[in-house]
């Protein structure tokens, strides 16, 4: 008997499909295909090559797309319900009584099962993981979008952090060589003490603004290593202000909100909650099983096999729940609300871009109409600058008045590059918003 068990095994195992046993995916094979949404590179190649290789390696992104995958698994083991199921199995038992013969026994059965959809509640549970399944690579999109633009405003605030430590070590310089006059002018006794103690303070200011830039450069390149998705990446140089290239609005194309991956997975939830309160209800109405087997049944181990020992046994069943006790109206009204809370998310998501795009917009033109300004208020200060250095070459002005000019050429370096910082952010939000990379809400 034992031999005519281990082949019935064995053809058990060569018939049905198992689930693969093999080694798990890893964090490292999740990588996203095709390209991203997000193209707004800042006209820095520096930044393009990290976003490459930030989309990658980002943690968020692969968490997105293991959730898309669990999404298909379940997509396929919904529209698995719709196939008849097959079933083979065999018993083995010997009788070894005290005295007289001992006899060996088998059974076996081959059972076929299919429930008929009669109210489509299969049909609509596979629809709803169906659209859960869209949603969750939609989502992988937006988790995309959203690491650019996370990532683009870090690596503005590290090329703004590099601007001003540039600016603040040209004014150190000058301070610095502020205070000596002031100290020989002391020491000539043709100035107070109180110049100097200015002078000081200055410089003093100017280191505090130093260190805090320094400090807040590395909480930026900190950042941009952890969106990277690794403990320790190196970073590209990131460019000047000057350098980096903001969105003009005559290039701005927005899209239809309903091409905005968030917006789209929005609607996707919707479809997926709605096909699911459907389900609900057919799942409660009466179900039609049809069943169908062969089965050998008592048979001696050399008839185990034998045509005139095999007998079919069709079987058709109704069943449907008299009393549930509110079970299937309790399930019914959860999907009910579940699907209305979907509707709010997809209204909310609505709103949500039609805002985004409306602010993005107009804080472009804002950046844009601060540009002149700053600019003129720059060569403003470099003319005065200009007729102070000359009235110095001349001996008719003093050292100390062609610093206070050179000063307010770094203050007004300073308001220029926080309209430059202020276009550039604005680029960015404007990117974002056609995109629909919020950042106030990842999936």
């Amino acid at each position: 008997m034992r031999p005519v068990l281990i082949a019935c095994a064995l053809a058990l195992g060569g018939c049905a499909s198992f689930p693969d046993a093999g080694a798990p995916i890893r964090a490292s094979q999740l990588t996203p295909a095709g390209a991203s949404s997000w193209t707004y590179d800042l006209g820095d190649p520096a930044f393009a090559a990290y976003l490459v290789r930030a989309d990658i390696d980002s943690l968020d992104v692969k968490g997105a797309l293991a959730r898309a995958r669990a999404a298909d698994a379940g997509l396929r083991g919904a529209q698995a319900e719709r196939w008849p199921e097959l079933t083979l199995g065999v018993d083995g038992s010997r009788r070894m009584p005290a005295e007289g013969r001992s006899s060996g026994q088998a059974d076996l059965d081959l059972g076929a099962r299919w429930t008929a959809d009669l109210w489509g509640a299969v049909r609509g549970g596979a629809d709803a993981a169906d659209a859960d399944a869209k949603a969750a690579r939609l989502d992988v999109q937006a988790a995309r979008a959203i690491l650019a633009a996370e990532a683009a405003r870090t690596w503005l605030i590290l090329s703004a952090h590099d601007d001003r430590l540039a600016r603040l070590d040209n004014r150190w310089r000058i301070e610095a060589e502020g205070l000596r006059l002031a100290e020989r002018r002391l020491a000539a006794g043709r100035a107070g003490r109180e110049e100097k103690l200015e002078r000081q303070a200055n410089l003093a200011r100017i280191e505090d603004d130093r260190r805090a830039a320094e400090g807040e450069r590395m909480v930026a390149m900190q950042r941009l290593v952890a969106l990277a998705g690794t403990s320790s990446a190196p970073v590209g140089a990131a460019a000047a202000l000057a350098g980096l290239k903001p969105l003009a609005l005559f290039e701005v194309q927005p899209a239809s909100l309903e091409a905005r991956p968030d917006v789209a997975a929005a609607a996707a939830r919707l479809a997926a909650a709605d096909a699911r309160r459907l389900t609900a209800i057919k799942e409660a109405r009466p179900r039609l099983v049809l069943t169908a087997g062969f089965k050998s049944d008592g048979a001696e181990i050399s008839d185990l096999f034998s045509r005139s020992r095999l007998v079919f046994t069709p079987g058709l069943r109704a069943e449907g729940a008299l009393l549930d006790g509110g079970r299937a109206r309790a399930r019914a009204d959860k999907a009910a609300a579940e699907a209305a809370q979907a509707e709010v998310g997809y209204l909310k998501a609505i709103v949500a871009a039609e805002s985004e795009l409306a602010a993005a917009f107009a804080q472009l033109q804002a950046a844009e109409r601060r540009q002149a300004p700053s600019k003129a208020g720059l060569d403003y200060a470099r003319e005065r600058l200009a007729i102070a250095r000359l009235r110095l070459q001349a001996g008719t002005l003093a050292r100390l008045d062609a610093i206070d000019a050179e000063r307010s050429v770094f203050e007004a370096e300073d308001a220029q590059a926080a309209a430059r910082r202020s276009l550039i952010e604005a680029s960015i939000a404007t990117h974002a918003a056609i995109v629909g990379a919020s950042a106030l809400q990842a999936p």
